[in-house]
């Protein structure tokens, strides 16, 4: 039985295992936020949740993924509210469009996530 760390998948197993790691590392960073439900009212989602999974989205996965980003976003959003209506599948899916093509999803630098790194090393060897 100790053997079986060694056995990683592989092609598709571990794109789904990924892909699944990704939604729920999204899924509790959205739960963490308090009274999640006020955001969803009369069929509509708000704005501002959907922009902030775009960018969660965006910043963890790479372009040369191929995947489908805004596939993605909708699977989020199903975990998070089970009973989504087809029309508030397709509002995310207008959103997350309005978003990227306005320029609202913003992917963080690296030299801002190495000088965070950096920060954060230093202020542990003081």
């Amino acid at each position: 039985m100790d053997n079986l760390c060694y056995i990683q998948p592989k092609n598709g197993i571990k794109q789904k295992d990924k892909r699944q790691k990704i939604k729920q590392a999204v899924v509790q960073k959205i739960q963490s936020i308090d009274k999640i439900g006020q955001f969803r009212s009369n069929g509509l989602i708000d704005h501002e949740l959907v922009l902030m999974v775009c960018n969660c989205v965006e910043n963890v996965i790479k372009k040369k993924a191929g995947v489908d980003k805004k596939e993605i976003v909708v699977e989020i959003f199903k975990q998070l509210f089970a009973d989504l209506t087809p029309q508030e599948t397709e509002n995310i899916k207008n959103q997350c469009q309005y978003s990227y093509d306005n320029d609202l999803i913003e992917k963080i630098p690296i030299i801002y996530k190495a000088g965070s790194i950096f920060y954060n090393y230093i202020k542990s060897k003081l």
